[in-house]
């Protein structure tokens, strides 16, 4: 981590930030979070449109593993556009629990925020723009668990996996997800 000391976001003032004791990154250098959080996730572009976002970044990053899954917890600080490309190697559930993003797969565009979360397909190319203060909780699924799961319950292989990435947060699936990810 940083040796940089971070002040909590506003919204979060005197409350532990989601997964606090497993950070990993706490930076105010764009470039080395880039780099760290490109190194826990994969190679990525960053950009900080604007001297206001420079002044506002603060990357973070927070990690846990847990039965082959792993559980994030990522914050920018500022707005910052992100461009992975294709994820190739996993899946991506992205809960935001404050602020909003426009997040583009394939040829999907959404708006995620307080009542939308979004499953990123491996196969598929990402783009983001994480607006100020967004904050995420963020669960990667390696894609080979995803595809053994998929080929033991359907009993075949599945196709590539192009999907709406949009999870209404409002409807019981998506209700179900956000309770589960509250108690994280």
């Amino acid at each position: 981590m940083d040796d940089e000391t971070l002040s909590d976001p506003p919204r979060l003032a005197g409350a532990a930030l989601p997964l606090a004791r497993y950070a990993v990154v706490a930076t105010r250098d764009p470039a080395l979070a880039r780099e760290q959080i490109g190194r826990l996730f994969c190679p990525h572009g960053l950009i900080l449109p604007g001297s206001e976002a420079a002044a506002r970044f603060e990357a973070r990053h927070h990690s846990a593993a847990f039965g082959g899954l792993t559980i994030n917890f990522v914050s920018y600080g500022a707005r910052v556009e992100i461009d992975p490309g294709c994820l190739d190697r996993f899946f991506l559930l992205q809960i935001p629990l404050a602020g909003s993003a426009l997040v583009r797969s394939g040829r999907h565009e959404t708006l995620a925020d307080s009542r939308c979360a979004t499953l990123l397909s491996p196969a598929l190319p990402t783009r983001m723009v994480w607006e100020a203060g967004c904050e995420k909780l963020i669960v990667l699924v390696p894609r080979g668990l995803l595809e053994e799961h998929v080929v033991r319950v359907l009993d075949r292989l599945p196709r590539p996996f192009d999907f709406d990435p949009a999870i209404d947060l409002r409807c019981p699936r998506g209700a179900a997800i956000l309770s589960q990810a509250r108690l994280l």
